[in-house]
């Protein structure tokens, strides 16, 4: 992998730099900022649907067909995104090359006393990797979680609603029956 012992050293020393703490919150920070920009492009294109407080599923099934519509095209980044944007997922993919490199010199795999990167930090590291080899799912699971729990919301008011109903029958009934029994 490298051609001389300056190379290795060399990536050992970007490999603990690229493990540092600063390094990995701005890993983590673009990599909520590429999460963002593809969710801002997936609402640029199909709207940003909330339930209402009626039954809409034919908007709710448009709203489907158009998220996973986007998500078969985007198959990777947005090609509209700004150049900041662009520059932010090139350096958050670019440091994936430092996740390999730094597993072998993990604290937990390293002769004691030696100079080695925290286990944590590489969990913390791999942790901001995780899922983005397809961001586009993330993103699409995120939002199907977020209708989900609001159709839940829709779903609890309409049976609370439905208990309220089914008791004001049965007093309606019940009283309609005393009334009857008293003429």
């Amino acid at each position: 992998m490298f051609s001389n012992f300056e190379d290795r050293a060399n990536a050992v020393i970007a490999t603990h730099r690229a493990m540092s703490r600063d390094s990995i919150a701005t890993l983590e920070a673009d990599r909520a900022a590429v999460l963002a920009a593809l969710a801002s492009d997936m609402h640029r294109e199909c709207g940003d649907y909330r339930v209402p407080d009626y039954e809409d599923n034919d908007n709710l099934d448009a709203y489907r067909d158009c998220t996973v519509a986007w998500s078969k095209g985007r198959q990777g980044m947005a090609s509209n995104f700004s150049a900041e944007t662009n520059a932010t997922v090139a350096r958050f993919y670019g440091n994936s090359r430092w996740i390999e490199s730094a597993e072998s010199l993990r604290c937990s795999k390293m002769p004691r006393n030696s100079r080695c990167v925290d286990d944590s930090a590489v969990a913390r590291a791999q942790a901001a990797f995780a899922g983005m080899d397809n961001p586009t799912v993330l993103i699409g699971t995120a939002e199907w979680d977020r209708l989900n729990r609001e159709v839940d919301v829709y779903n609890a008011r309409l049976s609370r609603q439905n208990a309220v109903n089914k008791y004001v029958s049965f007093m309606q009934a019940l009283s309609a029956a005393l009334a009857e029994q008293a003429e």
